[in-house]
């Protein structure tokens, strides 16, 4: 069978030799460890973000069918509205707060995948870090600019 010399990498056409960890076993059982709390807390922080959207979309939303609904007085509109504000704010924070955090953690991943073999970090170079970095910051992008624009409407209608 004849190669397709078309797909093939620079890492395909050079031999692999994997060069395992040099650390014992209890501080690799510590480094897998450490490793998997890291990722349990970036899927923890992104679901908290996630939440933290969804929660205040919800609530916008509530605001603006009890304003629709029961035509509100000025006061109680001003009062929302003013809620709205706030609670925007301190959500874009909460976004922001999370997202530093999966920061902190995925560069603790990082430090422990240096003391992986070889293979492993062969492995994981497959898919680009980088990617992963922009993904992340688009979706914190959209996050705060779902909850501006629910926002936003919740003060249109009660205005």
């Amino acid at each position: 069978m004849a190669k397709d010399t078309e797909n093939d990498t620079e890492d395909d056409q050079e031999p692999f030799e994997n060069q395992p960890s040099d650390l014992d076993e209890l501080t690799h059982a510590e480094l897998r460890l450490m490793y998997e709390k890291a990722s349990d807390a970036v899927l923890f922080a992104k679901r908290i973000q996630w939440l933290a959207v969804g929660g205040s979309v919800l609530v916008f939303g509530g605001f603006t069918a009890f304003a629709v609904l029961t035509r509100l007085r000025s006061s109680f509109a001003t009062l929302f509205g003013i809620t709205t504000i706030l609670l925007t704010c301190g959500v874009i924070l909460v976004l922001l707060m999370y997202q530093f955090w999966q920061f902190n953690e995925i560069s603790r991943i990082v430090k422990i995948e240096e003391q992986f073999s070889t293979l492993y970090r062969k492995i994981r170079d497959v898919s680009s870090r980088r990617e992963g970095t922009v993904q992340r910051y688009t979706l914190l992008f959209f996050m705060c600019a779902m909850v501006i624009l629910a926002a936003a409407i919740a003060l249109f209608v009660l205005k």
